[in-house]
């Protein structure tokens, strides 16, 4: 529906007014997406720069710090790094160093290299795991989370939250993208999908459904910001430990909010814990941890390849890829986790972020708009309603498409980039005062024109 205080018309024409613009002041992209057409399906190497935005994909070129630039030449301030994988900034010396180093010393060689070990001491420190596997994304990492949470249940149905994002693998689609094409018929069989915060839903699910795990973020972040209620994850804790099903806690995008994730800060206590994205600071890596008794079950479950080991009989758990855990990937989670996400940048962004909020939340009064700002340390968000949601439904009450593409144009054409604007922008490890000033600046000048 359309947001609050908000004349559709009057969104109409200004998202029109912006199109216009963006695609007149972006030549040489224009010029290049019709040379990559013939390569690659409406000239982009993934769907995803395509189909998230109405106005025509342009060509990044390079990044600096808080900013990228295109072959146009235009600056933009990232506000939404990537979808979060670039939070530590575009080329930190000490990353890029780091990547040289290794790169002319062998970059993969399906085999540990002792960096693992640091990694792993990093991410028990931080996340209260000590056991950990990796891959290359998040989504990898969820999707073999799952494969243990069943070969250890020995259940097949996973729960998920309406409104997440946990990667495009089938356990954990569904919802919204029912019309997804590609899979098989029955994909959604396996897949249980209940509303946050609804504890009643949760254990109506568990008791009539052989449920291996629940997959969920600590706070939902692709709709906003949707915080779990007073004892959600207690409760729902418990419900695990009574039905026999293994929680895992998907940090993907609060990994960026604190030290330790929102696990650490909220003290959620999971069974398994998926990361991606920031752990590598952009480096493809995915990486999970393990509770004692389930990191004792993978080991026991390993696939082996040795006639005499015991496990070859048991055909062993289906997880693995030749370049998981590659030296590469190592190399920038060690820099990563040592040099950049510390404890003190944690605590400069998160100021950062409630400086955001509040200056959004300021915005929104001046203009006399019926929007509340939304704050998770360093991310925001903001719902157009009068109301903070408490789970999809209820973000999808204010939610408004026409806006969000409407911004999000008109924010590139001032130098401001916001991907993904659904989720909200978040401060990067690279930012100051400064930046946000920018971003705040470009936001009143959309709510002044969108006013008028």
């Amino acid at each position: 529906m359309p947001a609050q205080g908000v004349d559709i018309n009057r969104v109409n024409a200004i998202f029109q007014e912006e199109q216009d613009r963006f695609h007149r002041q972006r030549p040489r992209s224009a010029a290049l997406l019709e040379k990559a057409k013939y390569y690659m399906p409406n000239g982009v190497p993934c769907a995803w720069m395509d189909g998230m935005y109405l106005h025509q994909p342009f060509f990044a070129e390079r990044g600096e710090g808080a900013y990228f630039w295109d072959v146009d030449q235009h600056k933009y301030l990232d506000m939404n790094q990537a979808d979060l994988s670039m939070n530590c900034g575009y080329g930190p010396k000490v990353l890029v160093e780091a990547i040289k180093e290794r790169v002319a010393n062998g970059s993969q060689f399906l085999l540990p290299v002792e960096d693992s070990i640091d990694v792993c001491e990093k991410l028990s420190e931080r996340y209260r795991h000590h056991l950990w596997q990796f891959t290359l994304s998040a989504s990898s990492a969820n999707m073999e989370a799952i494969r243990i949470a069943r070969a250890y249940t020995e259940k097949e149905h996973v729960l998920v939250f309406g409104g997440k994002y946990h990667g495009h693998i089938d356990d954990t689609m569904g919802e919204k993208n029912q019309d997804s094409l590609g899979f098989s018929k029955d994909f959604k069989n396996k897949t249980l999908i209940v509303e946050f915060n609804d504890l009643e839903s949760i254990e109506n699910a568990l008791k009539n459904n052989d449920v291996a795990c629940i997959v969920t973020e600590p706070a939902l972040t692709n709709i906003g910001v949707i915080l779990p209620q007073e004892n959600f994850f207690l409760q729902l804790r418990s419900l695990c430990d009574r039905y026999h099903c293994l929680l895992i806690i998907d940090e993907t995008h609060t990994q960026v909010c604190a030290w330790g994730g929102l696990s650490r800060v909220w003290n959620i206590e999971s069974d398994m814990i998926t990361l991606g994205k920031t752990v590598a600071a952009g480096i493809p890596t995915g990486v999970y941890g393990m509770s004692q008794v389930v990191g004792e079950f993978v080991a026991n479950h390993l696939e082996s390849f040795d006639e005499n080991d015991p496990r070859a009989a048991l055909g062993g758990l289906a997880i693995g890829g030749t370049l998981f855990g590659n030296a590469l990937s190592m190399a920038a989670a060690k820099v990563a986790l040592t040099e950049i996400l510390t404890k003190e940048a944690y605590e400069k962004t998160s100021r950062l972020g409630e400086y955001l909020s509040s200056g959004l939340q300021t915005l929104f009064d001046q203009h006399a708009l019926p929007w509340l700002a939304q704050t998770l340390l360093s991310r925001s968000g903001y719902t157009f309603g009068p109301k903070h949601p408490r789970n999809s439904t209820e973000y999808y009450e204010y939610s408004d498409e026409e806006l969000l593409n409407t911004m999000r144009v008109f924010y590139a054409n001032r130098g401001v980039w916001e991907a993904i604007s659904s989720a909200g922008p978040a401060v990067s490890f690279v930012m100051e005062q400064e930046q946000i000033d920018q971003y705040l600046t470009v936001v009143d000048d959309f709510l002044t024109v969108l006013k008028n």
